[in-house]
């Protein structure tokens, strides 16, 4: 059964980052420039004692930052998880960059009813 190509999903990106403040503008910009609008951009900084801090509060409200102490990347991804309030959940290394249509892309795979991967790499 096709769901109706109106419905927008909601999907939240989760970008865990540790001592990246270098490429985390990037990653999160690339976010940002999606071509859906129903992005909710989730930021988990694991303890960083660069300046990304300092650079994800430029961001102001565009993102959600999460700050805790260092405990790895998948405990950044969970406390990402956590937060999250979309109705799916992808992932984007903070080294790492998405072109313009990848939530797009993937998003009409989800109505189609394809099975795919929503996260870093393999498009």
């Amino acid at each position: 059964m096709r769901r109706d190509q109106s419905v927008i999903l909601r999907v939240s990106v989760v970008i865990p980052t540790y001592n990246y403040a270098r490429y985390v503008p990037e990653a999160t910009d690339s976010v940002l420039a999606q071509s859906i609008d129903e992005l909710e951009v989730i930021v988990v900084d694991a303890g960083s004692t660069d300046k990304t801090a300092e650079i994800l509060r430029a961001f102001g409200g565009q993102l959600r930052d999460i700050r805790q102490e260092r405990r790895g990347l998948s405990a950044a991804r969970n406390t990402g998880i956590r937060a999250a309030r979309g109705q799916y959940v992808a992932f984007l290394d903070s080294n790492d960059l998405w072109l313009p249509e990848k939530v797009s892309t993937h998003s009409t795979g989800v109505h189609d009813g394809a099975s795919r991967e929503w996260g870093s790499g393999g498009e």
